[in-house]
């Protein structure tokens, strides 16, 4: 039973594969050439990362220098999470 769903998963492979073959083989190299391979775009559509920002970063340690203070300097592990969580 699982050789016949490998050979469907195998043969529903290959026509994409050979699309995404004829991209990489395509010699055009302008931005219009993606209208005739709309899949390149799903793909990167789905794949595509965000690029990070260091904002989130700068304010976790603003928030961790307004709790970590002279008068919060003994502070357990879990009340110091639990005031950066709070603020």
């Amino acid at each position: 039973m699982h050789s016949v769903q490998m050979i469907s998963l195998t043969s529903s492979m290959q026509m994409p594969a050979r699309r995404n073959m004829l991209y990489l083989n395509d010699s055009d190299r302008d931005v219009r050439m993606f209208d005739r391979h709309p899949e390149v775009i799903k793909l990167f559509m789905k794949y595509n990362t965000a690029i990070a920002s260091s904002a989130p970063v700068e304010c976790l340690f603003s928030t961790v220098a307004l709790v970590l203070s002279k008068q919060r300097n003994r502070l357990s592990d879990t009340l110091f999470e639990t005031a950066v969580k709070s603020e």
